[in-house]
């Protein structure tokens, strides 16, 4: 559930899909703080890329889009 939670949240964030508020990122930021560990210890770029997407206090959320926090967690499925 908290996999598909950030994504659900990193969907909704994205400014291309115009449903972007303060609650979409703060809901995928929480989401993403319990998996980040998780991730990074399969591959830090890919932890690092969610981070950046997924922090509340950056200037634009997921600046990089879904699509690109989608790749990174799909990238990491058969590790975790």
């Amino acid at each position: 559930p908290m996999m598909q939670g950030m994504l659900r949240y990193a969907y909704k964030a994205d400014p291309v899909n115009g449903i972007s508020g303060p609650k979409e990122i703060a809901e995928g930021w929480a989401f993403a703080r319990g998996l980040l560990p998780q991730i990074h210890g399969c591959d830090a770029d890919a932890a690092a890329l969610v981070e950046r997407n997924m922090d509340i206090s950056a200037a634009t959320p997921v600046a990089d889009g879904y699509r690109a926090v989608k790749q990174a967690v799909e990238s990491v499925y058969g590790c975790m």
